[in-house]
């Protein structure tokens, strides 16, 4: 290499890391066992089979010559109460009193055995979760309990699934899809009785959850949590599986809040069966916290479920803060109810279900069978075919018109649906652009729930993009979307707390072009160990641990550059290598700057040349430019090898446009003729632009050059 050229190395090119950091990131966007508890077990003699088959006061009356002192058989009795481990051929309580058999007085009769039993208190099916250690299977209180039932012509019911009481004047809490299907729906009580439903207020309007109506006073609800659970909690859930009289109770944990297409949910390690649907779960101070909906990893020989999901508290709140001041509708009602509850618009139909089986082996079939499921009115199955008709890669404008109809027409109950109708508006994708229309449908997909729409509405008022910009209403939807664990929303924020933390002027929008000569950086010590550098690296292990976009990355740059932490570069090093690796482009900038530079990690150009490729191959000019340099380096220690074609190509794009530095090492090689073919124009043209562009060093290469160049050119003639 020449000396000229040795002594233009290392270049200038690289920024601090922090700045590139910054510019990087904005422009990028055993089930548990239901064990009885309590000292009121006694003992059973052999309940004999013939028993199940007589008149139900000679089984009351087995029952009770049957009690004896054996507390083991009285637990076992129980479990088969409870559907615990029903063991073959052994007669239990659960055939004694199957509902379905039972009208309200034989049911009353029950009641009194289980009672004589001292399983149940005199006014109480159920028990109290106030501790749950040792539960108090006959506290009065717990009569909250209900069951939810189906009333036939002959004034019969059978139980279909769980409620608890919400209010005293008659209003149940259940989830909407126990009643949807239910001929003539009622409440079963801890007494006995049962009475029709009258009115139903729908829940919020993405939750699977329904208030009923009986015309009758009830036992006092259970307290409502006002503390949101954490994952971890042990809860309890109060019941009546497969039509049990018996409330049974499950304990587990919170696993985590999901949330899935614009509806919150918790996911539980609850074990439940059929008929659990609409049951209470409580924390450990015995206070609501959520409404079972759905159970999943179903067993198929023993029918018990693993996991079930959970309606989360917040819902709840929403429905206690809200139902009273509208109208409920009356129970002939019900259609009309069902038709605008996003539960009966997700419902599964077998047009859908096959359709869903279809997607990947037969689209064409399955889009067919969509459109006949949307036609019935599943409106799912219209968010589906707008994603599928919007999405592909080969998608026309006809195409994306046709799936803006269909997230219009699924618009009304599917948040989801809304909020693409909102960012195609917003881009004019599909439709015609309107901005403010684009505005007005996230902020409406945002209150009903969808933390896309919230992560959208915190961007664009970051980026000043469709409204003013307002950080502060930023940060309000970012938080929303984040607390949802939206990933979208979750990155979102992280780059506002980047914004806040690095930057003094919060009138500016953050740039999304990677930008920032409107911005001060701050990038200070004293900043760098502030409470909110602190904040920013808490939040970005956290969103770490979420895998959100470009949480491994800032949580890694934290540890490079001791960001609300100490440095660390062993700690950064896997994270950023992981971000890279998934093709975070901002990762794969620092690696390579890092790399090159030997400031965090040491020198290594070949592993400088592999990150700045790859950031190179998403169009980023600088890491192109770098990849060139850093092969120049290497190649100045094997004399006779030139510059790769690539590294070429990037050197002339850097010049093209106008990187004066880039001119410069461009118009040294062409000068040079060791790292490429001696060109004497090229290398006077390119110093000539580095030179008007306000390069001196450029200026005494440029005399150089010209001498051989006129030198060259009369040597010719």
């Amino acid at each position: 290499m020449s000396m000229p050229l040795r002594r233009l190395l290392p270049f200038r090119l690289i920024s601090s890391a922090t700045y590139l950091f910054a510019s990087a990131a904005f422009s990028q966007i055993s089930p548990p066992a239901l064990e009885p508890q309590g000292d009121f077990f006694r003992g059973f003699e052999k309940l004999e089979a013939e028993a199940a088959k007589k008149h139900l006061e000679a089984k009351e009356l087995y029952i009770l010559q049957g009690m004896k002192k054996d507390r083991e058989q009285a637990v076992e009795i129980w479990r088969r109460l409870a559907l615990i481990q029903p063991k073959e051929n052994a007669p239990g309580l659960n055939e004694i009193i199957n509902q379905s058999a039972l009208n309200s007085g034989e049911f009353e009769a029950a009641r009194r055995a289980l009672v004589s039993l001292g399983i149940l208190s005199p006014d109480s099916l159920g028990f109290q979760t106030a501790d749950l250690e040792s539960v108090v299977w006959q506290s009065p209180q717990a009569s909250f309990a209900v069951r939810i039932v189906d009333f036939n012509e002959n004034n019969r019911f059978r139980g279909k699934g769980s409620g608890t009481i919400f209010s005293p004047d008659g209003w149940v809490l259940t989830a909407a899809h126990v009643v949807a299907n239910l001929q003539k729906p009622g409440v079963q009580f801890a007494d006995g009785t049962a009475s029709e439903v009258t009115q139903i207020h729908p829940g919020p309007f993405r939750a699977d959850l329904v208030l009923v109506k009986v015309d009758r006073r009830t036992p006092q609800p259970p307290a409502m949590a006002t503390n949101q659970p954490s994952p971890g909690d042990p809860i309890t859930s109060i019941s009546f599986p497969r039509a049990c009289l018996v409330p049974v109770r499950a304990k587990g944990n919170l696993n985590k809040k999901a949330h899935k297409e614009g509806q919150s949910h918790y996911e539980t390690t609850l074990s439940v069966l059929p008929g659990s649907s609409g049951g209470g779960v409580f924390n450990h101070m015995g206070e609501l916290i959520g409404v079972i909906v759905m159970g999943l990893k179903k067993d198929a020989k023993t029918d018990k479920i693993g996991t079930c999901q959970v309606v989360p508290l917040e819902e709840i709140q929403a429905m206690s803060a809200s139902w009273k001041s509208t109208k409920p509708f009356a129970v002939e009602e019900k259609e009309d109810w069902k038709e605008k509850s996003i539960f009966w618009a997700e419902r599964p139909t077998q047009d859908f279900e096959q359709a869903l089986a279809l997607l990947d082996s037969d689209p064409r079939k399955a889009i067919s069978l969509l459109e006949e499921a949307f036609d019935e009115g599943n409106l799912r199955a219209g968010y589906l075919l707008g994603l599928l008709n919007c999405t592909t890669p080969k998608a026309t404008d006809e195409d994306k018109k046709k799936g803006f109809k269909y997230f219009t027409e699924s618009s009304e109950v599917m948040p989801a649906s809304l909020t693409f109708c909102g960012l195609m508006k917003l881009n004019g994708f599909g439709t015609d652009t309107d901005v403010k229309g684009g505005i007005k449908d996230l902020r409406l997909a945002s209150d009903r729930g969808s933390a896309l729409a919230s992560a959208n509405l915190a961007w664009y008022y970051f980026s000043g993009k469709g409204v003013e910009t307002d950080h502060k209403v930023a940060m309000v939807y970012a938080n929303k979307a984040a607390d949802a664990g939206q990933p979208l929303g979750i990155t979102v924020k992280l780059l506002g707390l980047m914004f806040d933390l690095f930057s003094f002027d919060k009138s500016k929008p953050i740039p999304t072009d990677g930008n920032l000569k409107n911005t001060f950086m701050d990038t200070s010590k004293e900043n760098l160990k502030s409470a909110k550098a602190v904040e920013f690296f808490k939040f970005c292990g956290l969103a770490s641990k979420q895998d959100a976009p470009l949480a491994d990355y800032l949580y890694g740059f934290c540890y490079l550059e001791g960001i609300g932490t100490g440095q660390d570069s062993e700690k950064a090093l896997p994270l950023l290598e992981k971000s890279g690796n998934k093709g975070d482009v901002a990762a794969a900038i620092i690696l390579g700057s890092a790399y090159f530079s030997g400031k965090y990690l040491p020198r290594d150009l070949s592993k400088s040349m592999y990150w700045s490729g790859k950031a190179a191959e998403k169009g980023k000019l600088n890491s192109k430019v770098l990849y060139a340099i850093a092969e120049i380096m290497t190649k100045s220690s094997q004399p006779g090898d030139f510059l790769s074609p690539r590294s070429l190509g990037y050197l002339e794009e850097g010049s093209a446009a106008n990187m004066v530095q880039t001119q410069e090492m461009l118009g040294l090689v062409y000068l040079d003729g060791k790292l490429a073919p001696k060109d004497l124009g090229k290398s006077v043209s390119l110093l000539e632009k580095a030179t008007k562009n306000g390069s001196q060093s450029a200026g005494a290469y440029l005399s150089l050059a010209r001498v051989e160049y006129e030198a060259e050119r009369n040597s010719a003639k």
